[in-house]
Parts: C-alpha cells; sequence; structure tokens
C-alpha cells in the first residue's frame, strides 16, 4: 500500500470535523509549529489517509491541523479499507518515507510495537516498515527477548514466504527421505521437509561424501541454543571447540576441468573456471588468510562468504539437476 497502492484510491473531500484522532507513531502527536507552517503555505496539500472504519487519519495529521487552522471545513482524503492494525502498521510505513520523518527513537519504538505483534516477521520486513536497518531491528529483538521469549522457529520475509530459522530437522528428515527413495526430485523432497531444495541438494551432497546432513557448524549452533535453556542464569555456558569441517580432494576434479576445450574456449566456461580456480587458491592459502584477517572485517567477511555459498548451492543444484536430466534421456 505505502507503495503505490494508496495512489490507486480515489480522492475525495471529507469535513474536517468527522476526522478524529491520528495513529500517528510519533511520541508527541502534534507539532503546532509545523503546523502553522503548513497553513501558511500557498500551494495546495496532498491528501491526507484515513481509516474509513474508524475515520482516524492514518497520514497527514499535520495537514489536518492545518486546514482547520484556516478555517477549512474540508479536506481531501484518500481511504484505506484495511484492518485497525493493518492501518497502524501502515501510519508507521508513510511516515519514515515523506513529510516531517519519525526520529530514530520513534522509529526504534515502532519496530518494538510491530515485534510484538508479528514476532514471525523477519528483520527485513520489520525494517521495510519502520525504516531501520536490519542489523537495528536484530538488535531490538534481541533486546525484547530479555523480557519476552520469542518461541517462533521461522520468520515470515518481505516476500511473504515462510523460512525456518533453523533447517536442522529439516536437514535430518530430508536425509531420510533421500535414503528411502534417492529418486525422489529435490523440489518435491524439499516440499516434504519444509526447506529449499538448494538445502537438499547440500543434503544430499553430503551424504554421498559420508558426512553428516547437518554441517558442524549448525550442530554447533543448536547446541549454543539448548546450552543457554539448560545453564542457570548468571552461569557461565561450558565451551566446546567446532569440530572441523573435512574437505574433499577437488584439485583432481578442477584440472580435469581446466583441460577441457568446451569450457576454456567460450566466455561463460572461463567465468566457471575463474571462480574454481579462486576457490583453490582460498582453500590452499587457508590458515594464512584466517591469520591476517583483520578482526573487524570477520564479520563483514562470513556474512558475506555465508551468502556466497548459498549462490554456489543453488548453482550446484541447478548443474546436477541438469546431469540427472541428461543421464535419464541417455538411459
Amino acid at each position: 500500500m505505502r507503495d503505490g497502492g494508496l495512489n490507486e484510491s480515489p480522492v475525495e473531500l471529507v469535513p474536517t470535523a468527522r476526522l478524529t484522532a491520528s495513529y500517528s507513531p510519533r511520541a508527541e502527536e502534534k507539532d503546532s509549529e509545523y503546523a502553522r507552517k503548513l497553513a501558511a503555505l500557498s500551494v495546495p496539500l496532498p491528501p491526507i489517509v484515513v481509516h474509513r472504519k474508524t475515520m482516524k487519519v492514518i497520514d497527514g495529521f499535520h495537514r489536518l491541523t492545518a486546514a482547520r487552522l484556516t478555517g477549512a471545513h474540508s479536506i481531501s482524503v484518500r481511504f484505506f479499507e484495511g484492518t485497525e492494525e493493518d492501518a497502524s502498521l501502515l501510519a508507521v510505513a508513510l511516515n519514515t518515507t515523506h513529510g516531517r520523518p519519525l526520529s530514530l527513537a520513534e522509529r526504534t519504538v515502532a519496530a518494538e510495537r510491530i515485534l510484538t505483534r508479528h514476532p514471525q516477521w523477519s528483520d527485513r520486513a520489520v525494517a521495510t516498515v519502520a525504516g531501520l536497518s536490519p542489523s537495528k531491528v536484530s538488535d531490538v529483538r534481541a533486546n525484547a527477548r530479555q523480557e519476552t521469549a520469542d518461541p517462533s522457529e521461522s520468520r515470515v520475509g518481505r516476500d511473504g514466504r515462510v523460512r525456518p530459522l533453523n533447517t536442522a530437522q529439516g536437514r535430518l528428515r530430508a536425509s531420510e527421505l533421500l535414503r528411502a527413495n534417492p529418486q525422489t526430485p529435490l523440489r518435491q523432497i524439499a516440499s516434504m521437509a519444509g526447506i529449499s531444495a538448494a538445502t537438499v541438494a547440500d543434503v544430499r551432497d553430503r551424504m554421498r561424501r559420508g558426512a553428516p546432513p547437518v554441517p558442524p557448524r549448525q550442530q554447533e549452533r543448536g547446541a549454543k541454543k539448548t546450552r543457554k535453556k539448560t545453564t542457570s542464569p548468571g552461569a557461565a555456558p561450558p565451551r566446546t571447540a567446532a569440530p572441523a569441517t573435512p574437505s574433499p580432494e577437488l584439485a583432481p576434479l578442477s584440472q580435469v576441468l581446466r583441460k577441457d576445450p568446451s569450457l576454456r574456449f567460450n566466455d561463460a566456461g572461463r567465468t566457471m573456471l575463474r571462480m574454481v580456480e579462486a576457490c583453490t587458491v582460498v582453500e590452499r592459502e587457508r590458515q594464512q588468510i584466517m591469520a591476517c584477517m583483520p578482526s573487524h572485517c570477520k564479520e563483514l567477511m562470513s556474512q558475506l562468504m555465508y551468502g556466497y555459498a548459498e549462490i554456489c548451492r543453488s548453482i550446484a543444484q541447478e548443474l546436477q539437476e541438469g546431469a540427472d536430466g541428461s543421464s535419464r534421456q541417455a538411459g
């Protein structure tokens, strides 16, 4: 609605006396000086947004005040037809993008209210509405957890899709399904296990290498979460070292691909070979890279590596599905 839906609503002329209090997320609902400045303008102001069911102002309370100061008996209005809950969310979203923007404190309070009502929303979804960064919303959520536990095991993203916070159970379920019927399409297993097809592909690849379906790093995170729940307040949780992930022997595979002329003599093939070579160098120089990485860069680099790992897994899945399709046609 904020990004364009309201512009499709017709503009109606409504008596100012019919309009009541605002859904404003501001700490101080009315700024008299700002309203007087608006009243002094000689150009027409944009229509205000009003919740039709309650006749409360969603966006434009200062414009309404300015109209009353000039003695106007009516004002241009676009009506919102949704629920009161949606009206309050829309008030936050609109006030973060135009007019007199919300302060950081007001946007933080708005994020707290949204998380209280919608704890299943992702940090990015809340950030989009509240006008904050996802990292700031994450901090707000963490502070809220100290007072109220968030039992949700999933998040709803900006696209409306539900994604699990922890895919460990889904990975275990996918491994069982793959053992029972290895020929089942990845997307079907993904739907049954409640995880993405790319994650199913990763589970299959790990099983082929003899590795556990749940990565050691994810197992460690799950163990830490369990320790936090079982450790008494004030007691330091026991520390355990994360097991190292064994790396498969990839050098022979990359050597075969580098010698293949069908890859070497086309742009797309050379791009993939350069990517493989970069990964080979990183793996070879891994210890030195870890030792020389500045402390302030480690968190950002970690996020970047996880992001590119997801892209690589998705590419691997598409390649594997293409190889499986070719094998079935050849058979």
